[in-house]
């Protein structure tokens, strides 16, 4: 697949007060069509996107901390506080693969942490310790892994086949542990996720809303805005249950207002039977912006 086409960002240089403002409208906007791109493509493709060019890598990143920096609770700031109070098996390491890690704050958050080894792996190894690779198939040997970690990373067409390999990769008795958009979980039959990551919620005011602050650019809006949509994650469920998770009862969090939470053991092997692969990669909604 011919990877696609994006232009690096121009540097950053003693900029005016008025650049400033039109250099973070070019962040969001970029961070919209890189994120687009992300959701719409399968992961082989951004795997060579980003090798070709690790800058727009950064770029991404770059939109994406603003964002999440606007949120009231980050799901990353969740799940380092859980493993921090994490007790290892004995007689061996707990084995956590974060897988679509980012910055790779939950590696550098544990590293300290005795019993405890956490494997970073991402598109770019763009930080110590993180691995290039496509999530879809880890240089990893079957059952190796206790955790499996999903944190807002399940965003290729094929974000099936991460499901699949973490079910490789985990020992029997492993657990995934699951952070996605809230969103994205909105009943079937609304292919568009309307208020998502990084796009700004259309008003009813005049043009000149477009020269809005740039934090609600970046801004992320989710279930219940102003036409609140019904969150079903029965269907995903399903998915992981056809690939030998069960979900860890009380585990799934709808709390907060901008992603969903939820947990899965493994429990055997997968077992899809007789499903069309289409219709389960749709049971997550994409990320699609409006052209403004």
């Amino acid at each position: 697949t011919t990877p696609t086409t994006v232009q690096n960002l121009p540097p950053v240089q003693n900029l005016t007060p008025l650049q400033q403002s039109m250099h973070q409208k070019l962040i969001s906007a970029r961070f919209r069509h890189l994120n687009q791109t992300l959701y719409t493509t399968p992961s082989t493709t951004s795997l060579s996107l980003f090798t070709s060019n690790p800058q727009i890598y950064n770029d991404y990143h770059t939109g994406f901390r603003q964002q999440v920096a606007l949120w009231p609770e980050n799901p990353v700031d969740i799940y380092i506080h859980t493993l921090s109070n994490l007790r290892k098996p004995r007689g061996r390491d707990v084995v956590i693969a974060d897988l679509g890690c980012g910055d790779a704050r939950i590696a550098a958050a544990m590293a300290e942490k005795k019993g405890v080894k956490v494997l970073s792996y991402d598109l770019v190894a763009s930080a110590p310790g993180v691995i290039q690779a496509d999530i879809s198939s880890l240089p990893l040997p079957g059952g190796s892994v206790d955790l499996c970690i999903f944190c807002l990373a399940l965003m290729g067409t094929n974000w099936v086949s991460f499901v699949e390999e973490a079910n490789k990769v985990l020992r029997m008795k492993g657990e995934v542990w699951v952070a996605e958009i809230k969103s994205r979980f909105a009943r079937r039959g609304r292919g568009r996720v309307e208020h998502s990551v990084g796009k700004k919620r259309k008003t009813t005011k005049g043009d000149d809303d477009d020269d809005d602050d740039d934090e609600e650019v970046l801004r992320t809006e989710v279930d219940g805005v102003d036409a609140p949509e019904e969150t079903d994650v029965g269907p995903f469920i399903d998915v992981f249950r056809r690939r030998g998770f069960t979900l860890k009862e009380g585990s799934v969090d709808l709390r907060n207002k901008m992603f969903v939470r939820m947990e899965f053991i493994k429990t055997g092997l997968p077992s899809t039977g007789d499903v069309d692969p289409d219709e389960e990669r749709k049971v997550l909604k994409p990320c699609l912006y409006k052209t403004r």
